[in-house]
C-alpha cells in the first residue's frame, strides 16, 4: 500500500511518500521541485523555523 501526501496551493505544492527510500519529501512551485532525503527536510524544516522567528521578533530599541 503506497501512501503519498501532496498538498499544494497558488504557487507552491509540497509532498510525502513514506515508503521512497532516498527522497520522501518534495518541495517545489508551479515551475520547479526538489526532492529532499529525511536528514535535509530536517534542515530545512529547522533553519525555516529559524527564519520565520528572526524575522517577526521585534527590533531591539
Amino acid at each position: 500500500m503506497q501512501i503519498k501526501t501532496i498538498q499544494e496551493g497558488p504557487g507552491w505544492r509540497w509532498g510525502f511518500d513514506p515508503n521512497a527510500e532516498t527522497f520522501p519529501f518534495l518541495l517545489g512551485s508551479e515551475d520547479w521541485a526538489l526532492e529532499l532525503t529525511r536528514a535535509e527536510f530536517a534542515d530545512f524544516h529547522r533553519l525555516s523555523r529559524e527564519l520565520a522567528e528572526t524575522v517577526t521578533r521585534s527590533p531591539r530599541s
